[in-house]
């Protein structure tokens, strides 16, 4: 099975011969368009008794006729027994008698000659006919990607299981010639257009695969004349990851065709550092791609499995590499194949990346469902930056989770002192600084480690933990305001003279303690609240007023728009699913957009304040996700694709949030 599915991209890894941009080509290729198709069968029967000769002779006929009625318009088809050969010198019979299926392998060496060569081997083993086909395209020198093979085991329907192994893999042909103004299409010139409508073969969105054309010289005589001229032939070679996709319909016999290549110059130098010139132009084979399920297996160079596959992140497109990949796009691996979430439709443009690392893209060819074998080279140096990444992300989701943790703290303990229960209260904060202590002090010592590393001084690895720091100075000032509250209430609990004083006194101070946690976190709204408390205990204090209507102007959104991106940051925040995550993420950047222009510094600060709790929530989904299933593996690619893109986000929010809080100048 690893085999054949190898076999896919075997026209892939060939070297292409003399890769150059097209144009950069003097010579150009004849089109053919008044050229009608050569579609020539060669049997290869088995020695049985049930072949004889008559039988032979029948089913020929039998499978001609077929092809006759769905193909004769486009040309002419012929059938060769290769049993007895009208060409019995034509080289590529010798060389399949003795190969095999390998003498169909690509070759620059091989000499074009415009004819689609198809072999149809038919074995009778149990009873049964085991049929086989594989097909050589003589006009541009690509094979097609896999042998077909069926079983019947009745004989009156061997042509029909004959035709349904031959025909898919009749693809049109054609010649490539770039587009002046479009470097990255192609216009593609169907053979035979004159002699038969190609719109019915070619339809928007079928995929070809490209090779070059060369013109090579013939191996000459050392005693022959050095003035005489010097004999060539024609060859073609195909390109290594490089298809076409058409983008438009089949007009006067052409179409207009998107590169989708591996290569940064597709049509450049090889691989083998050959230039382009005996290359004489391009030219294209139509695929028999399908729509299903792709499935890849990536290997070393030498062949063997990714000892740390799960560092290996892949997703892919149907439509081209510049089309950003969602959610469903993303691939699972399980059992060691990576597997799509979703089917692709005859193109599956994939990217992929150690970690978050640069990815490398691949165009594959969607033919079946079985899996695709791909080498991938894993760099030692991209294995430890993933690995250490993945280090990095983990105590950054633990320090958003103690975070997370202290903000709930605060707000349990604020509504139990608001209910009266003071030693609840004060039992929860002994509990939570209990708890807290020890965790930090941990996190502290892991970043402390983390930073010792070599890849610690990488910038984006820096920010990480700079932030991570941030957090805990923020944790720690909380554990200190914690200790104060703690001490507070227990000064009340063992208070006796004039208590009414002394619960006055006690609410103020931990009402305003309260509005300055509020205000650093940016939860305006809560401290509002608070103010309106403080407010009603101690209303001979004018300034209360004064600032709280002060806050409470500046927070007023100031029109409709700002108010409904408010309200989306409500939204974002009460996210607790990966969906509703997803959806939250989305609608951020043009919250940032809003918040900018209205100048709402108080806006910003509490968005940047909410990535953490996010964080939080989304390691707790991580850690509750079962990564040896499928879906659970689909939902943990989701998680780090969505925490990957808030922390951009983040990025963008702080360097805002900094910005807005410079005076503007007038």
């Amino acid at each position: 099975m690893i085999r054949h599915a190898f076999a896919i991209l075997s026209i892939y890894f060939l070297a292409a011969i003399a890769h150059a941009q097209p144009g950069a080509t003097a010579k150009q290729l004849d089109p053919e368009a008044k050229e009608p198709y050569r579609w020539r069968v060669a049997l290869h029967l088995s020695r049985h008794p049930v072949f004889s000769g008559a039988f032979r002779e029948q089913l020929g006929k039998e499978i001609r006729a077929a092809l006759q009625s769905t193909h004769g318009v486009t040309g002419e088809i012929e059938i060769v027994d290769l049993a007895a050969p009208s060409d019995p010198a034509n080289p590529l019979w010798k060389a399949y008698a003795e190969r095999g299926w390998a003498a169909l392998d690509p070759s620059a060496t091989r000499e074009l000659n415009g004819v689609k060569t198809h072999i149809l081997k038919i074995d009778y083993r149990d009873g049964a006919f085991q049929l086989e086909a594989k097909q050589y395209d003589g006009f541009c020198g690509i094979v097609s990607p896999l042998p077909r093979k069926q079983t019947t085991r009745s004989s009156e329907m061997l042509s029909r299981v004959a035709l349904l192994l031959l025909e898919p893999d009749f693809g049109p042909v054609g010649t490539v010639e770039p587009i002046a103004a479009e470097p990255e299409n192609v216009l593609v010139t169907l053979r035979g257009h004159s002699v038969a409508p190609m719109g019915n073969y070619v339809k928007m969105g079928d995929i070809f695969a490209v090779s070059a054309i060369r013109d090579e010289r013939k191996p000459t005589d050392p005693k022959a004349d050095a003035r005489a001229p010097v004999a060539t032939f024609r060859t073609g070679v195909p390109f290594p990851y490089t298809l076409l996709k058409a983008i438009s319909p089949v007009q006067d016999g052409a179409c207009k065709c998107v590169i989708l290549t591996r290569w940064r110059d597709a049509f450049g130098l090889d691989v083998l550092g050959r230039n382009a010139r005996r290359r004489v132009g391009l030219r294209c084979i139509k695929l028999p791609t399908k729509e299903t399920y792709v499935q890849l297996r990536l290997v070393g160079p030498d062949g063997s499995p990714h000892p740390r596959g799960s560092l290996l992140s892949v997703a892919g497109t149907d439509l081209d590499f510049a089309a950003q990949p969602a959610a469903d796009d993303l691939f699972a691996m399980r059992d060691g194949v990576y597997k799509s979430a979703r089917t692709f439709t005859n193109v599956a443009c994939i990217s992929i990346s150690v970690g978050a690392g640069r990815s490398q893209q691949f165009p594959i060819p969607v033919l079946s469902d079985e899996p695709i074998v791909l080498k991938f080279e894993v760099k030692q140096e991209e294995e430890d930056r993933a690995l250490y990444a993945n280090e990095v992300n983990a105590v950054r989701g633990r320090v958003s989770e103690l975070v997370a943790a202290q903000v709930a703290l605060f707000s349990a303990m604020n509504s139990l002192i608001d209910g009266g229960k003071n030693r609840d209260a004060l039992s929860r904060a002994e509990d939570g600084l209990a708890r807290a202590d020890p965790t930090e002090k941990s996190l502290t010592e892991e970043v402390k480690q983390l930073r010792e590393r070599p890849l610690a001084v990488d910038d984006a690895f820096k920010k990480i933990l700079d932030r991570c720091d941030g957090q805990l100075v923020i944790v720690r000032r909380g554990q200190k305001t914690l200790g104060e509250r703690i001490e507070q209430l227990k000064e009340r609990a063992l208070a006796s003279a004039d208590p009414a004083k002394l619960e006055k006194e006690f609410r103020a101070k931990e009402l305003a303690a309260r509005i300055k946690e509020h205000l650093n976190r940016g939860d305006v709204p809560e401290a509002l609240e608070a103010y309106d408390q403080l407010i009603n205990l101690v209303p001979e204090q004018q300034d209360l007023k004064d600032t709280r209507e002060k806050l409470l102007a500046e927070w007023t959104p100031k029109d409709d728009e700002h108010r409904k991106s408010r309200d989306t940051l409500k939204t974002w925040q009460a996210a607790k699913t990966v969906e509703e995550f997803r959806l939250g993420l989305a609608t951020v950047k043009a919250m940032i957009e809003v918040f900018v222009r209205k100048r709402d510094s108080l806006g910003m600060r509490r968005l940047l304040n909410s990535f953490e709790p996010a964080y939080a929530a989304l390691n707790t989904l991580l850690q509750a996700t079962e990564g040896t299933t499928e879906d659970g593996a689909k939902t943990i690619l989701q998680i780090e694709d969505i925490v990957a893109k808030a922390r951009l986000l983040e990025e963008s929010v702080r360097e805002f949030a900094k910005k807005l809080a410079t005076p503007e100048k007038k």
